[in-house]
């Protein structure tokens, strides 16, 4: 079901109030990919996840490539000081953070090193570890690896840098 619900996350074709649901507590597994991998956003859902209660649910969204200046500007003067140093592009210099709340913005920097974003595959932190496994910087060594982890296995299945022949191998 957590596939499927994924799928209507990025589905263009979603209304206002089906995704509005998804930002919902009982949909947690399915936030990041309507943060990050959705192409448009009715200003509802904008106004939504820019006052989200979740942290992740913003950090999520300043990860996403397909949001305008205006819409990543909705959090310019985010409460959280986490929120405004991603914005800045300052989230990768807390991987080392003590909080996991606070290294979890780091895996989702653009300028985060394959060497910091290997070590936080291996975090104490699940979420850490699960959205380390999709960062595109991620040694292919590591990617690969993590295939056969019972744990990380579809978090690095969704990497984007994840080679077609490894896809295709997968399919047996």
């Amino acid at each position: 079901m957590t596939a499927a619900l994924e799928g209507v996350a990025v589905n263009p074709a979603a209304p206002v109030d089906v995704l509005l649901r998804l930002l919902e507590p009982e949909y947690e597994a399915v936030r990041s990919p309507l943060c990050t991998d959705r192409r448009e956003f009715p200003e509802e859902v904008v106004d939504a996840i820019a006052g989200h209660p979740e942290l992740r649910v913003r950090a999520a969204f300043t990860q996403n490539p397909h949001i305008d200046g205006e819409q990543r500007g909705r959090l310019v003067d985010d409460p959280e000081w986490i929120i405004r140093a991603e914005l800045a592009g300052l989230a990768g210099s807390f991987a080392d953070a003590e909080d996991p709340l606070v290294r979890l913005p780091a895996t989702l920097d653009p300028g985060l090193t394959p060497a910091v974003a290997d070590r936080l595959t291996r975090d104490q932190d699940r979420s850490v570890r699960a959205t380390a496994a999709r960062h595109p910087r991620l040694p292919a060594d590591r990617l690969l690896a993590l295939l056969d982890d019972d744990e990380l296995a579809a978090c690095a299945a969704a990497n984007p840098t994840l080679p077609v022949p490894v896809m295709r191998r997968l399919l047996g």
